[in-house]
């Protein structure tokens, strides 16, 4: 399969429990980050071949609700987050910053 202008669905092996092991390192990732080895990630992974970095689409679900405007809250005042909805990879590359920005709340609250 051609790597340029393509999207690929799967980054590197596949894993006997279904999930490739890009996304299995997204879910150890965030269970050390969060220093939580019960933290629940469904990730999915595919790789869009760019020149500078790359992104992620996370949904959560907390144990108890929160609005969508305190969230932003919270990555915005976040140590290494710069909130910025339209910030694109190319425009972020050689920033020492994670970036946010797009977001809603599926559940309507």
């Amino acid at each position: 399969q051609p790597i340029a202008f393509n999207v690929l669905p799967q980054i590197d092996t596949l894993m006997e429990n279904g999930y490739t092991r890009e996304e299995m390192k997204m879910v150890w990732e965030t269970q050390k980050i969060l220093d939580d080895p019960t933290v629940q990630v469904n990730a999915t992974a595919v790789r869009v071949p760019v020149f500078y970095g790359h992104s992620e689409a996370v949904h959560f679900e907390t144990r108890e609700p929160i609005s969508l405007e305190e969230v932003r809250e919270l990555l915005q005042n976040a140590a290494g987050v710069e909130w910025n909805a339209l910030t694109t990879v190319h425009a972020a590359n050689g920033e020492p910053s994670g970036f946010g920005g797009h977001s809603i709340n599926l559940r309507g609250a």
